[in-house]
């Protein structure tokens, strides 16, 4: 599981914090971690983990505005983050995310040429522009 800001890839003992997922688990404290972390709304309109900036569990003072409402949506009912956008994009189910090479956002408004599931970066499957 990735942690917003941290370029490591750490466990968690069941589902995580991704996507819609707002009640999924996040990281506790470990090696290259040192506060844990908890969910929240990221930048990018879905759910992901954030690290804590103390020991007592300190959380940034950022917030969003709420995730894209796919709802009904004929690209799908998930709202998904695509790298390098500043935009969420509805996709079908199951959700390019994490373990899971699983659907990414396709051709739709903002989003011409759809996207694609690959690893990233920080070594999960995410989805990225062709």
């Amino acid at each position: 599981m990735s942690v917003q800001g941290i370029s490591a890839v750490f466990c968690v003992a069941s589902e995580g914090c991704a996507g819609t997922n707002s009640t999924g688990v996040c990281p506790e404290a470990q090696a290259g971690l040192e506060f844990g972390s908890y969910c929240d709304l990221l930048e990018t309109g879905v759910f992901g983990c954030k690290p804590f900036i103390d020991d007592i569990g300190t959380r940034d003072n950022v917030t969003y505005a709420a995730p894209l409402d796919c709802t009904g949506n004929i690209a799908g009912e998930f709202p998904v983050s695509v790298e390098n956008t500043n935009s969420s994009f509805c996709s079908l189910s199951p959700v390019c995310s994490g373990k899971v090479s699983g659907n990414c956002p396709g051709a739709q408004d903002g989003l011409p040429d759809g996207s694609q599931c690959v690893v990233i970066e920080t070594g999960v499957f995410g989805c990225v522009l062709p």
